[in-house]
């Protein structure tokens, strides 16, 4: 058995959610902030049997797509104190995958 940590953009959980769902999949969701844009992300951890991975990792990488943003850099305009916006077109989405021996769940 496998723990899955997945950080993804919160905008690609719905999707996954339902998919993993749909799958006998079932998951914690833990909500996050940070990276390069800052913006919401979701944390989703997941006790995955063995011969489940690759439909894990599948399901993950059909659901959250990697895409093209732009957003305003400010540059300084060389008068005291005034920046220029500045539009700069970078990658978000997809995700992150860590995976981890897990011996054992124990409910209490």
């Amino acid at each position: 058995m496998k723990l899955f940590i997945t950080i993804l953009q919160e905008e690609d959980y719905p999707t996954l959610a339902e998919r993993l769902t749909k799958d006998g999949i079932y998951h914690t969701r833990i909500a996050g902030e940070g990276g390069l844009l800052g913006g919401r992300k979701v944390v989703l951890l997941s006790a995955v049997e063995d011969e489940q991975q690759d439909k894990m990792l599948e399901i993950i990488k059909t659901s959250c797509s990697e895409r093209e943003e732009i957003i305003l850099a400010e540059a300084p305009s060389g008068f005291m104190g005034m920046s220029v916006p500045i539009p700069f077109k970078v990658h978000s989405g997809g995700a992150v995958v860590m995976v981890m021996p897990l011996d054992k769940i124990v409910k209490i």
